[in-house]
């Protein structure tokens, strides 16, 4: 790991399948709010998700109804939101979520989560989770990531060395070197992060593991 855990006082999590395993849910969302009547709509869906992964929601909905006139992306939008708040509801946590979240909070740390999904949606789903009771605060767009690391250094008066990034996106990488923070990467099925050049983990066992073992050697 190429950051120093004893320096780091703020830990800024990505949600989706940095938190909890909602990437496959959230990209099959997409298809149930557009409905699978129309073929061509569906193969134009699954090529923007292919060839624009940097697209949001809106972004996505949008180049559809440039497409498909009958097609209003706000109304797609809100469907879509309203979709996932019930789906990512019901699947699992990333191994090791909760409890790392329950042990930075003791150890007197805080945790944020630093997402590119909408503010409002993203914390109306949070505040339904078990993780609420350990996360400080939750930041979205429209603000991008960098944006949001930025803010969360003033407010907290922190330099960078002292914020650790942990995402399982190139968004996440990206904010982590443009702020000059340490950074903990998730891989999975839908992860863009370089496996080859970036030391990557399945899930945030392993952190959770160095945490405590340094705690351990702190009461020695």
């Amino acid at each position: 790991m190429n950051f120093d855990l004893s320096q780091v006082k703020l830990f800024a999590f990505d949600f989706d399948g940095t938190l909890v395993q909602s990437n496959h849910v959230k990209r099959q969302a997409f298809f149930d709010v557009l409905g699978h009547e129309n073929e061509a709509e569906i193969q134009a869906l699954e090529f923007i998700l292919q060839n624009e992964p940097h697209l949001n929601r809106y972004g996505i909905f949008e180049r559809l109804a440039e497409q498909f006139e009958h097609l209003d992306k706000d109304d797609l939008a809100i469907a879509y939101g309203l979709t996932c708040e019930k789906v990512i509801l019901q699947v699992p946590e990333v191994g090791g979520a909760a409890e790392l979240l329950r042990f930075i909070k003791e150890s007197g740390l805080m945790a944020v989560i630093n997402s590119a999904t909408p503010q409002e949606d993203l914390r109306k789903i949070v505040a339904q989770l078990e993780i609420r009771n350990f996360v400080k605060s939750v930041y979205g767009s429209p603000a991008s990531k960098t944006e949001n690391l930025s803010a969360l250094m003033q407010i907290h008066n922190l330099k960078p060395h002292q914020i650790l990034v942990v995402g399982d996106g190139e968004n996440d990488r990206v904010a982590t070197e443009n702020i000059g923070c340490g950074f903990y990467g998730i891989t999975n099925e839908y992860s863009d992060l370089d496996s080859v050049a970036l030391d990557l983990h399945d899930d945030l066992t392993d952190l959770l593991e160095c945490m405590m073992s340094a705690r351990k050697a702190e009461h020695v």
